[in-house]
């Protein structure tokens, strides 16, 4: 659910609390209400011509041209909503000099949100079902940002512990965490905490579970188990083995040019693509790995 789609939820609950519905029919009734006037509103182009709460103000944000419009507007956001977690992230990704600083602006942030979290009784009331419920929704894009930051500095161990924390927090992980756990199990050559992922989300196939799990078998030197994993891929994503074929001869560039900017399709060449691309930590240790799966995946000659 994008930023836009969770500003017209609070507006409706604002609207719904300011009827307060009496019972079910009365609720879906203002709901539907509210809905009409918001699509006729869309379809009829009227704007809101000044900003009503900090969510407008970044949204005016993130279109501005210069830094310091940009910093202007996230200022009267605070204003407003001075621990909002959103405008705090976006603050620190425009002021941070550098990774490092990055990282160090993130953890007042969090402690923040942290304390909001608590201070609300979602640690009790709803982990295991955070994004499910739209309030928790910036705390959780803030600890996957630090999630990501930890791994873009290397620091593999902590990064797997706020991992496991958020798939804790939102067990249906609508934020696709498991993944770049699973990248990090292959990396950190943990089969243990590889095997329990997969089994906690059933142990189905799917691209991105099952293209690192062939990496850390293989790097383990069981490739016995790496073939296994490597069949698996081949049958559940269609575009595998002309996959392997282009980056045993380094010749991936030519699809990632063909590559949607709004993304790709399960069980894809978009998604081994994506997959690689976005945790080339591991990818980049296995130089080999690629020219080893195309050469499994040729068809045997026949012994005369």
């Amino acid at each position: 659910m994008s930023r836009e789609t969770e500003k017209v939820f609070r507006k409706l609950d604002a609207y719904l609390a300011q009827h307060e519905p009496a019972d079910e029919e009365e609720l879906n009734a203002l709901v539907q209400q509210f809905m009409n006037a918001h699509n006729e509103a869309i379809r009829l182009g009227q704007a809101e011509a000044d900003p009503e709460d900090a969510y407008d103000y970044l949204d005016r944000a993130e279109d501005a041209k210069t830094k310091k419009d940009k910093l202007r507007y996230i200022a009267q956001a605070l204003a407003l909503e001075p621990g909002n977690l959103d405008a705090l992230l976006m603050q620190a990704s425009i002021n941070a000099k550098d990774l490092d600083q990055y990282y160090d602006l993130l953890q007042p942030i969090l402690m923040e949100g942290t304390r909001q979290m608590q201070a609300a009784g979602y640690f009790k009331e709803s982990k295991g079902d955070f994004w499910l419920v739209h309030e928790t929704r910036p705390y959780m894009r803030v600890r996957e940002e630090n999630f990501s930051v930890l791994i873009e500095l290397g620091r593999m161990k902590k990064a797997i512990q706020e991992g496991e924390e958020l798939l804790k927090l939102c067990t249906n992980d609508n934020l696709g965490i498991r993944y770049r756990l699973m990248h990090l199990y292959a990396y950190t050559e943990d089969i243990k905490g590889a095997s329990r992922l997969h089994k906690k989300y059933d142990n189905y196939d799917d691209t991105q579970m099952l293209l690192p799990r062939c990496v850390l078998y293989y790097k383990l030197e069981d490739l016995e188990t790496a073939r296994n994993f490597l069949s698996r891929l081949v049958n559940y994503n269609k575009d595998a083995k002309k996959f392997f074929a282009a980056a045993a001869k380094d010749r991936l560039d030519e699809y990632y040019e063909e590559m949607s900017p709004l993304g790709y399709r399960a069980a894809s060449m978009g998604e081994l693509l994506y997959c690689v691309g976005e945790n080339d930590f591991l990818y980049d240790t296995v130089p080999y790995f690629f020219a080893w799966a195309n050469n499994e995946l040729k068809p045997k000659k026949r012994k005369v």
